[in-house]
């Protein structure tokens, strides 16, 4: 998805979450595993492009492939069209694969069924962005964040926000928008406020219980909306330091528990 330039929001693209179609293949909690099975679909893809291209349309596809890989609408087209594929490292990237389960993902156009904007979002490993990430629909409301990419079920069916864009050039732009910045800051009449402070403050926000008790029916069918709070700053440094926390889940302490081991009870 992605968000009309004119739109008056605070966001201006937003994208769904990674379909990979193939999960098995495309996800692993270790890059080298995940390296030799991306290296194999591909040898058997390229061996059944070589041996079938030409020889059959594209309805044929189906019928004739060998299935020791997962095949897709988009891989039995570049099929049909005799495409070959080649392995790509940098194509090997973070991603939040559910809340707090982070894994390695091929991310590449070819072997992901939909990636949506998330290219304008993460192009690279290397680039530096961070998404709340909300889910709207029918599952409980959820909001989490994230610097790396997302799967489309990492907390729902995930719509993710980022703090900044890219064009196709690399270059890096912000992505709340000028009339956000505006709005907030003629609102709480502070030109101090900047874009990272609104970015905050929604995240406070939308962790709210009050909230979203309140606005629970329109957050099950439509993006969320974002109200003027009492005390900006207050709610920007509660939205810094929850989104701190999230990403920081691996750094965080352990939480202090006390293990008691109990016979179990017979008779």
């Amino acid at each position: 998805s992605k968000g009309k330039v004119d739109e008056k929001a605070i966001f201006k693209l937003f994208s769904l979450g990674v379909i990979t179609a193939r999960d098995e293949w495309v996800y692993d909690e270790k890059e080298g595993n995940l390296e030799g099975k991306i290296k194999f679909l591909i040898e058997v893809y390229n061996s059944e492009v070589e041996r079938l291209s030409g020889k059959i349309t594209r309805g044929e596809v189906a019928d004739n492939v060998y299935y020791s890989i997962k095949w897709t609408r988009a891989v039995k087209n570049d099929l049909a069209k005799g495409k070959s594929y080649a392995f790509q490292k940098n194509c090997i990237s973070d991603c939040l694969y559910r809340p707090f389960l982070k894994k390695k993902v091929y991310f590449s156009h070819e072997l992901n069924e939909m990636q949506y904007q998330l290219p304008m979002i993460f192009p690279n490993q290397q680039s530096e962005n961070v998404v709340i990430a909300v889910n709207v629909g029918n599952k409980p409301f959820n909001v989490l964040a994230s610097k790396c990419l997302v799967d489309y079920h990492f907390n729902g069916d995930s719509q993710c926000l980022p703090l900044y864009r890219y064009d196709k050039d690399g270059r890096r732009g912000d992505n709340i928008t000028d009339w956000a910045l505006k709005q907030f800051q003629s609102h709480y009449q502070d030109k101090a406020i900047t874009r990272l402070d609104i970015f905050h403050y929604a995240y406070a926000v939308l962790h709210d219980p009050a909230y979203r008790e309140k606005y629970r029916l329109n957050l099950k069918r439509e993006f969320p909306r974002i109200p003027f709070y009492d005390d900006f700053r207050k709610w920007a440094a509660w939205g810094k330091r929850l989104m701190e926390l999230h990403i920081g889940f691996e750094q965080a302490d352990p939480y202090p528990l006390k293990r008691i081991d109990k016979e179990p009870v017979t008779g």
